[in-house]
Formats: C-alpha cells, sequence, structure tokens
C-alpha cells in the first residue's frame, strides 16, 4: 500500500501508457504533471484520499481512455469535452466533477446526468 502524495515526477515518465494506483492512501492533489504524459491511455487513481481540482491540463491527454477518479476525499473540477471525446469511460462522483457528454458514469455503472 502507497502512502503519501503522487509524485510530480510521474509527468516525466513520457512513454507510460497505463498508470493504476488504486487502493492506496495516496493524498494531496493530482500532481500537474500528469497531463504531460502523452501517450497515457488509462489512469487509475480510485479509492485513495486525493482532494483538489482535477488538472486542466488533462485536456491534453489525447490518448486517455479509460480514467477511474472515483472514492476520494474532495476531488472536484471539471472534465473538459475534448478530454471526452476519445474515452471509452470514465468512473468519477458525479457529484463532485463536471463532465459532459456521455463518458462519465457513476460506480454503479449508471450515466452522470
Amino acid at each position: 500500500s502507497l502512502l503519501g502524495l503522487v509524485p510530480s515526477v510521474l509527468g516525466q515518465l513520457g512513454g507510460l501508457d497505463s498508470l493504476t494506483l488504486q487502493n492506496n492512501t495516496l493524498s494531496g492533489t493530482i500532481p500537474t504533471e500528469v497531463g504531460s504524459l502523452s501517450v497515457l491511455s488509462a489512469l487509475d487513481l480510485s479509492f485513495n484520499e486525493l482532494s483538489g481540482s482535477v488538472p486542466s491540463e488533462f485536456v491534453t491527454l489525447y490518448k486517455l481512455q479509460w480514467l477511474d477518479l472515483d472514492s476520494n476525499q474532495l476531488l472536484t473540477g471539471t472534465l473538459t469535452g475534448v478530454l471526452c471525446m476519445g474515452m471509452k469511460r470514465a468512473r468519477i462522483d458525479c457529484d463532485k466533477i463536471d463532465c459532459p457528454g456521455q463518458c462519465c458514469m457513476f460506480r454503479n455503472g449508471t450515466m452522470c446526468p
């Protein structure tokens, strides 16, 4: 089990295709540097203690197809329509994060309003 902050140095791993850090005790904010992972297709940070806003830099994650931010402390923000265009699925806390279109769902699988 990992404890502490999500390291910003992850943004230097340019060839990273998938990042799964679910079911840990990660806290703090999601580093903006994650937005520089240009080939990232899957990001799972669910079931941690993350807080703050979803970084606006996520808009540059053009290859992202799966995003899971469900079950964190106080994660808020907006997922832009550009981010959702290529995404197959995003699982988030719909009452805390705005998500346009049909890419976001609650943990039970129903679509966000």
